[in-house]
């Protein structure tokens, strides 16, 4: 509720000022959003639902279906405030809700809140043939409810992580004639992962390439291939056997710049559920919607 009431007064106070939509997704910058040049800043709802269809094991087998009391549907209910205060230094602040429905109970809580930047370093074509070079940080504080806070919320019932969480990233751009190239990287770690002692998870290394283009004035497609590599959980810095886990998604977004002032992004999605492909994991579809709106 607080996020709709914070999006609600945003929206009316943003219904009658100069602004401008931008088309271009934020999925391979790690749903980061994007400024375009002329704009000073943004403002994006977004709400997602994930549907667990099954779970990949150590032997990387594929298993439909979803073992009780494990929770089957996920939904997320974002807002997300990006502006620039430096051409070079756009900060940007996350309010995340999450719900999780199993056969057994449904649990609704605030999510862990994220608070980062993207650094636009290079732009596109300011060397000959150059592509734009773009990095982002993102600091995420555990203000959502997991079962290290709460010992009445087991694993499968948190909202949130428990841990800081830093991550660390870089997209690359190039537009070849209608088509926009982006390959982008993320790092991310717990910040007790360099302790001696305690249980921290391994690091996360998360690949992406996406390609968009215009399908007529004011609709543009963009398709991605993303993958999520986590690396073995940590006690005593030392590595433990078989906890390390992997996915490969497959994903589309639709914009629809239908009012000059705002964007409609629509997007649909799906973890590979390919033997080999996935471990340690769920499998899901996913789906999200969108609204966004750019001041400048």
């Amino acid at each position: 509720m607080l996020i709709l009431r914070l999006s609600a007064i945003l929206f009316v106070l943003l219904w009658n000022a100069s602004v401008k939509a931008s088309c271009c997704a934020s999925g391979s910058s790690g749903g980061i959003g994007r400024l375009l040049p002329y704009e000073r800043a943004l403002i994006e709802l977004s709400h997602d639902a994930h549907y667990i269809v099954g779970q990949f094991n150590e032997s990387t087998r594929f298993r439909a279906g979803v073992a009780e009391p494990l929770p089957v549907w996920q939904f997320n209910h974002e807002l997300q405030v990006m502006t620039r205060l430096a051409p070079f230094f756009l900060p940007f602040i996350k309010l995340p809700v999450r719900t999780k429905i199993s056969s057994k109970e449904t649990i609704s809580a605030l999510a862990d809140l994220s608070l980062g930047a993207r650094w636009p370093i290079v732009k596109e074509n300011y060397f000959l043939h150059w592509p734009g070079l773009n990095l982002f940080s993102t600091l995420q504080m555990p203000t959502g409810t997991s079962s290290e806070k709460n010992a009445e919320f087991s694993a499968n019932g948190s909202t949130g992580a428990g841990v800081w969480l830093l991550s660390l990233g870089a997209n690359v751009e190039k537009s070849l004639g209608k088509f926009l190239w982006t390959f982008a990287y993320t790092y991310s770690f717990e910040t007790r992962l360099f302790k001696k002692h305690g249980y921290a998870h391994g690091p996360t290394h998360a690949p992406s390439i996406n390609v968009s283009f215009p399908l007529i004035e004011m609709h543009q497609l963009s398709f991605g291939l993303s993958a999520v590599f986590n690396e073995p959980f940590r006690y005593d810095a030392k590595r433990v056997r078989n906890s390390s886990n992997r996915k490969i998604s497959l994903s589309s977004v639709y914009a629809w710049k239908f009012h000059s002032h705002m964007t409609l992004n629509c997007s649909l999605g799906a973890d590979m559920p390919i033997y080999g492909l996935g471990k340690n994991t769920n499998s899901e579809i996913f789906m999200r919607l969108g609204m966004r709106v750019g001041v400048f």
